[in-house]
Order: structure tokens, then C-alpha cells, then sequence
């Protein structure tokens, strides 16, 4: 079975579930066609795998040429006259974008191939416009069905190229594509043959969307698993002063402000130990300026990116992991963020917050400590009790290897993952 992944942006490090979810399924026997809204320009390692990808993928064009967009569409109308002209109805019904100057302005700047503003790349009547490069690729290659990851952007693309070549379609929804209300979510449920997410923070809000537009909607929870070959724990831990680990990007959500105010508190009360922040992003200006009118210079190191094969070692040199996400003024906010998995897998506590879906892999007490987003005293507090205390880190460290075994196993996930496509689409396929 050919089936078309649709992501928003390629390539983006962070999500590397989404690489090893595709390649999962193509050792599963899956035809997997990758497709991108955007080609981002990384200056980071890049993992081979990824570059393979990456060459293979279909990109929407950031700069498309009038003429060849008409081209597009002329072909989708010979291909399919009468579902080319519902889906066009379909998209202008929906459109956000009412006034008609502000149609006007805003094909003036996609035929000059220029950024347009965020709501008109929001507008599914835009998508209309811009969907032939994806629905014309996919015709060509035999798509049968067409997945969106995330159920925002990349869903309206995937809706759009499987009303347009009449297949079926279906959704991984994650965290901000659900709770910052993305346009036609209802919409997308109803249309979708099923749409997994991976919390059951995320299942409740997508069950409550469905229900209050009247949508029958088919909702899984299919987590995302970690690879426990490559994360494994240490057969004792490093020496020297403790090392409290967080891995993220530098963005409001993740609350790396309030990690640099509870270690602060915990230099005050004369604790020793160092906090090396992985990641990069729009905040690090900032931080490092907290950091700074902290006095943190000698405890806080801020590591930048690193490709996904040098974070096992990152992992096997902590003796904690912590991460205090927030819900930021978009209502963003983070679902199970992979790497907390990965450090439970090579051995690690866990400290984070009960604001995010984290509650899923973390047992509070059990694998680490969940306190209060946004919560200082509460954060440093419970990193004061696994800095004091060698046996209890060893204690949740193993704790939590055996939750990621027993309920994150990335082989695991993803045969659940295959057997609903399986299942849903009522085709075998071949391993």
C-alpha cells in the first residue's frame, strides 16, 4: 500500500519520532511517500537518514511560478473535473479570509513568491491554491491513502489531496495543533478514517472538540516510542559533581527560566553540582542573560544542538533529567517530550511538571517528580531531593527503564501503529 506522509516542516530535529515512525513502517511492508509544506535550511548535523529523506521528499515550492500553478490545477481538473470543482467550493467556503482586497493582496504576494501573513497561510482556500505540486505528485506515484502529521497546516494539505484524488485519509495529532485550535479541526476529524494522538491529554481534547460539533469521530492513543537499543543505562553512575540534564528547544514552553531560578535557589542552599542545557532556539539571548544576573555562569552550560547520535553519551554523563514545561501565552504546550522518554530509557529520574501530557510516562514519585508548572520553590525542591539522594535516583532510574520498556518501546508503537492501518484500511500487507 502507497501511502503519502504529509509533515509541515522538513527538516526539524526535534522529531525524530516522525523519521523512525516512517522508516518503522516501511520495514513493515508500507510503501511510505514523505511530503513537506516547508524545505528548512539547517546549519546543524543533519543524521544520514534524515538526508536520505530529504531526498526523496516533495516540497511545496516557496516560490511558485504562476504559470506552472496554473499548470497545476489545469491537470487536476482534466484528471477529476467534478471532485476538482467540490474541493474548490469546499476550500472557498472554508476560507478565513473574507475580504476581497485582502484575497487580492495576498495572490499578489504568493505570485511574487513572498511570506504571506500567518492567518492567510492558515487559509485552507491558500492550500487550495498552492495543493497541486502535492496532489499531481501523489497521482503520479500511486497514492492510495494520504497521513498528516500534526493537525494543523499539514492536515488541510493532506485533506485537500485526498478529496481531490478521492482517497482516504487520516491524522497524528500532537500537542499545539490541538490545543491552539487550528482551523477546521472538527472538519478534519469528521473527514479522517481515523486520527491517532499520542497522550491522553490529547485524546481528551480531540474527544471534546468531536463532541461539541456533533463529529464521529475514530480517536486512537498510539504513543511514540524510544529506541531502547540505542538508550541504554549506565552500569553505574558517573562521578564527580551530579549532573542535572535538560534537552529542549529554547522556547517559552518549555520553562528553561524556571530551571534557571530553582538553580539558583539550590547554589543558595549550598549545593554543588552543574546544569547543561541542550538545545537551541529563540530564547537563548534571553537565557543567557538570566543566567548571567543569576551568578550561573560556572554552573549553567548552554551545549547548542547536537545531532541525534551524540545524545546517548549526553545521557550517559547525567545523573538527572529535568525538564519544567509551561503553557505559554498561545496555550502551546508540550505533549511527551521525546527525549524525557530517551533519558527514562538510559536510566535516568525525570523532573518536569503536571501542566504537559509528561503525567503519561511519568508516575510521580515512582520515575521522578511532576510539581507545579511555573512552580520555583516546588522545582528546586524536588531536585534537591535527588541531589542529596544517590540511592533514590538509582532507584527511579530503574523505574522508569522498565516504563519505557514496558510502555514506550518504539518497536512496540509502531506494530500498533502498522496493525491501524492495517485495520482501518482493510488492506494486508505484505512484510
Amino acid at each position: 500500500m502507497k501511502i503519502a506522509y504529509v509533515l509541515d516542516t522538513f527538516p526539524v530535529i526535534s522529531q525524530t519520532f516522525v523519521v523512525e515512525e516512517l522508516f518503522g513502517l516501511r520495514r513493515r511492508g508500507f510503501e511510505v511517500l514523505p511530503y513537506a509544506l516547508v524545505h528548512k535550511q539547517v546549519d546543524e548535523p543533519i543524521p544520514p537518514a534524515y538526508r536520505e529523506l530529504e531526498r526523496e521528499m516533495v516540497f511545496v515550492p516557496s516560490s511558485p511560478a504562476p504559470l506552472a500553478l496554473l499548470g497545476g490545477h489545469v491537470r487536476l481538473v482534466l484528471r477529476h473535473p467534478l471532485r476538482y470543482v467540490s474541493t474548490f467550493f469546499w476550500a472557498w467556503r472554508k476560507r478565513l479570509t473574507r475580504s476581497p482586497l485582502k484575497l487580492a493582496k495576498t495572490a499578489w504576494t504568493l505570485a511574487r513568491g513572498r511570506q504571506a501573513d500567518k492567518r492567510s497561510r492558515e487559509d485552507v482556500f491558500w492550500h487550495f491554491v498552492l495543493v497541486p505540486e502535492f496532489a499531481n505528485a501523489m497521482a503520479s506515484q500511486g497514492v492510495e491513502h494520504v497521513h498528516a502529521h500534526f493537525a494543523d497546516n499539514s492536515a488541510s494539505f493532506g485533506l485537500l489531496c485526498a478529496r481531490l484524488l478521492g482517497t482516504s485519509f487520516s491524522v497524528t495529532a500532537h500537542a499545539f495543533d490541538i490545543f491552539t485550535n487550528p482551523p477546521l479541526l472538527p472538519e478534519k476529524l469528521a473527514r479522517a478514517r481515523f486520527v491517532t494522538t499520542c497522550t491522553t491529554r490529547g485524546l481528551e481534547k480531540l474527544r471534546a472538540v468531536a463532541s461539541a460539533s456533533g463529529v464521529q469521530a475514530r480517536l486512537r492513543l498510539v504513543y511514540h516510542g524510544v529506541d531502547l537499543e540505542k538508550f541504554k543505562p549506565t552500569a553505574a553512575e558517573p562521578g564527580g559533581v551530579p549532573i542535572l540534564l535538560s534537552v529542549g528547544r529554547l522556547v517559552p514552553k518549555k520553562g528553561f527560566d524556571v530551571l534557571l531560578r530553582a538553580t539558583a535557589e539550590l547554589v543558595q542552599r549550598g549545593h554543588s553540582f552543574e546544569l547543561r542545557i541542550v538545545g537551541d532556539g529563540p530564547e537563548r539571548e534571553k537565557l543567557e542573560a538570566l543566567r548571567k544576573e543569576l551568578g550561573l555562569e560556572r554552573i549553567v552550560r548552554f551545549l547548542g544542538s547536537l545531532s541525534p547520535e551524540e545524545m546517548p553519551e549526553v545521557y550517559r554523563k547525567a545523573h538527572a533529567f529535568v525538564l519544567p514545561s509551561v503553557i505559554d501565552a498561545r496555550g502551546d504546550r508540550d505533549g511527551i517530550p521525546n527525549v524525557a522518554a530517551e533519558a527514562m530509557a538510559s536510566g535516568l529520574p525525570v523532573v518536569s511538571t503536571t501542566v504537559s501530557a509528561i503525567s503519561d510516562l511519568v508516575r510521580d514519585g515512582v520515575e521522578g517528580f511532576l510539581v507545579p508548572e511555573k512552580d520555583v520553590p516546588a522545582l528546586a525542591a524536588a531536585l534537591e531531593k535527588l541531589l542529596k539522594e544517590p540511592e533514590l535516583r538509582r532507584r527511579m532510574g530503574l523505574a522508569g527503564r522498565r516504563r519505557v520498556e514496558d510502555v514506550f518501546d518504539r518497536e512496540k508503537c509502531i506494530d500498533e501503529l502498522a496493525s491501524l492501518f492495517r485495520k482501518e484500511l482493510k488492506r494486508e500487507v505484505q512484510a
